[in-house]
């Protein structure tokens, strides 16, 4: 057996050539002719120290990382575990239900499945990008329609600027909820939560009074929303918010690393369900209304309208419709941005309230305030005949040889002022409202006064957001408006005392002036909701009558007025309302249009008027875009409005027994 012999290393000693590796033959693969003379060198120190240093420093440094995690941060990490095991979420309380004045459910919640995000179970952007288009595609719409529903411009990094949870679509069709849950892999961070939607069962026919919820945007954090909350958007819903809206509930779930719940949520802390509404709508009324509307308006080819019924004795809105319309039912699962530009580029404009926000020429339906003023001015008896030739002529105080001539429908012949109510007579009302020939006028000045006693040119305080102001206008408006012919003459204060030229009225404005008319001098506010309600239904808050101003016209004024009125049913242009089963008042009207040309077909068509005549409980205002003749197009319309309303109160519907809907 071959030993290994170990030599003591010499220092500072030379070695001389003969002293060789000795043993180095013993060593496998030894080869003699270019090995056998090696000569050994000895290992230097530093190499081990450094070797030795570096697991020193590393030894060292992990046992101090393990002491920061495990002593000092260790409380940290175990409840960073704990949350990413656990997971906060919340849900909205379900909205208010709102009634109308009969206890229907007009607004009421649905169950529904809705997709909410949750961001921190996504890696990076890309993966998120990649989510958003796997879900659109399942839903059948685009990454942008989800994102655009939020406010949120899909150029600006989205990923980066969404909170950790935010509602992304709601609605899930049920083929979506299955897939979703079947396949959790390709959608992670997509929680499948139940929620409540809003759901709308008279659709078009109430969307312009209860407007539609949608889902809160970035613009919307300063008012106190998380980016998704479900929020009233219009209508009655945005004007009531703060007591519709439900208190959220907070909820806590154990999910595993993809995401998935593993075990049933428990309650943090209890939501409330949201304060009810009762409004004055009637909505088996406005129902009716929008139908009549709608049928009048395709029979005769038109483009639009409006009703607005109202009661005279405390502002209270029956009635508010307005043609074309939308279905608010359509937002429920979050609307395309495709479907919103569709919808708002539509000519016909279905989202404009006409009721409140449309400005028109108001016609021959201003007449009786026109008359109301020049009674309580004292500028004419209401017994003087005025006679009227079919147009007066005016010079023009420039060039006497050019005459400005001022057209009536028709020649009149001598009319007083009851008269002149019944049958519409231009003339009467261009020299009671700008003089003629000696008989003084009330002049642009006071017919704005008067004008604005009974609500023009100013907001009523509709309980309803878009309501316009219209335009009453004077020569100051005038010079600041239309500065290439800034001067106020004669012809303008004719045009205005008739409702055209620059007069800009809305259906609830002439509504309420009527009203005002109607209950002896009262101009009231409008007012849709009626009472906030809790969950029992026993009233919270009332919403009483309010009074804008009264006591501005003498009632023996308006009392006249009146009945120059119920001559427009009995002999003059209103005689269809002769059918109407209780005796009725009113005013019809033909507005020229922005052409400026009496043109039947470009008309707009009016009228307005109370019923009973006696005791008026109801007025009633109906407008027809481009409609025609009010006498032809409007009247027919209120004379079934009028009567359905009064037949139902004379024969009214036997009792039956409906079944407990406790849906919220």
């Amino acid at each position: 057996m071959k030993v290994f012999w170990k030599r003591k290393k010499k220092h500072h000693v030379l070695i001389d050539p003969e002293d060789i590796f000795s043993d180095s033959v013993n060593l496998p693969g030894f080869r003699r002719e270019d090995q056998e003379g090696a000569i050994e060198s000895s290992l230097e120190r530093w190499p081990f120290f450094l070797i030795g240093l570096f697991l020193f420093l590393g030894l060292g440094g992990l046992l101090t990382q393990l002491v920061r995690l495990e002593v000092v941060r260790g409380d940290e990490f175990r409840k960073r575990a704990a949350i990413n095991q656990f997971r906060i979420t919340y849900a909205s309380g379900a909205r208010g239900v709102i009634y109308d004045e009969n206890g229907k459910k007009i607004a009421t919640n649905i169950p529904v499945f809705s997709a909410t995000l949750r961001k921190s179970f996504i890696k990076d952007p890309e993966q998120f990008n990649s989510v958003l288009a796997r879900l659109g595609g399942l839903l059948g719409v685009t990454p942008a329609d989800l994102l655009w529903n939020l406010g949120v411009d899909p150029a600006s990094n989205p990923f980066m600027g969404l909170p950790d949870e935010v509602l992304l679509y709601s609605n899930l069709p049920l083929e979506a909820v299955i897939e979703i849950k079947s396949h959790r892999e390709d959608f992670p961070g997509i929680a499948v939560d139940q929620k409540y939607s809003r759901d709308y069962p008279y659709g078009e026919a109430l969307s312009h009074i209860l407007g539609f919820t949608g889902r809160a945007q970035a613009k919307d954090a300063a008012k106190g929303y998380s980016l998704g909350d479900t929020i009233g958007k219009d209508g009655i819903e945005a004007e009531y918010e703060g007591e519709l809206r439900g208190e959220q509930e907070k909820n806590i779930i154990e999910v595993d690393a993809f995401g998935r719940t593993v075990a049933e949520s428990r309650l943090l802390k209890g939501g409330n369900e949201g304060g009810s509404l009762e409004l004055n709508i009637d909505a088996e009324l406005q129902s009716y209304a929008y139908e009549v509307l709608k049928n009048s308006v395709a029979v005769h080819n038109k483009k639009g309208g409006a009703v607005v019924v109202s009661d005279p004795r405390d502002g209270s809105i029956k009635v508010l419709v307005s043609f074309p319309s939308y279905d608010n039912n359509m937002f429920r699962g979050g609307v395309s941005k495709k479907e919103m530009e569709r919808v708002r580029n539509d000519k016909r404009f279905p989202f404009l309230n006409r009721a409140i926000a449309g400005g028109y020429p108001s016609g021959s339906s201003i007449k009786p305030v026109m008359a109301a003023a020049a009674l309580q001015e004292r500028i004419i008896d209401p017994l003087k005949q005025i006679f009227d030739p079919g147009y007066i002529e005016v010079q023009n105080p420039y060039n006497p040889d050019q005459k400005s001539i001022f057209k009536d429908w028709k020649a009149l012949g001598y009319v007083d002022m009851r008269e002149a109510l019944a049958w519409s007579a231009n003339v009467y009302f261009f020299i009671i409202g700008g003089g003629y020939q000696g008989q003084e006028g009330l002049g642009i000045a006071r017919i704005k006064k008067y004008a604005g006693f009974f609500g023009f040119g100013s907001e009523l305080g509709i309980d309803l957001p878009g309501e316009i102001p219209g335009l009453m206008p004077d020569p100051e408006w005038k010079k600041k408006n239309l500065p290439k012919d800034p001067f106020w003459r004669v012809g303008d204060t004719y045009n205005t005392s008739i409702g055209q030229g620059y007069v800009q009225v809305t259906p609830l404005q002439i509504n309420f002036a009527t009203a005002a008319i109607a209950n002896g001098g009262k101009l009231l506010r409008p007012r849709i909701a009626k009472a906030v309600l809790d969950s029992d239904k026993k009233v919270v808050r009332e919403f009483p009558a309010v009074v804008v101003r009264e006591n501005f016209v003498d009632p023996q004024y308006l009392e006249i007025v009146r009945e120059g009125m119920r001559r427009v049913v009995t002999t003059g242009s209103a005689q269809a309302l002769n059918g109407v089963v209780v005796s009725a008042a009113g005013k019809t009207g033909t507005a020229q249009t922005e052409t400026g040309v009496y043109e039947q077909t470009q008309n707009h068509a009016w009228f307005t008027g109370f019923a009973p005549y006696e005791n008026p409980e109801i007025a009633i205002t109906v407008f027809v875009e481009k409609g025609g003749g009010g006498a032809t197009v409007s009247v027919p319309i209120a004379e079934k409005i009028l009567n359905w309303y009064f037949l139902r109160k004379l024969y009214p519907a036997p009792a039956t027994t409906t079944p407990v809907d406790n849906t919220p």
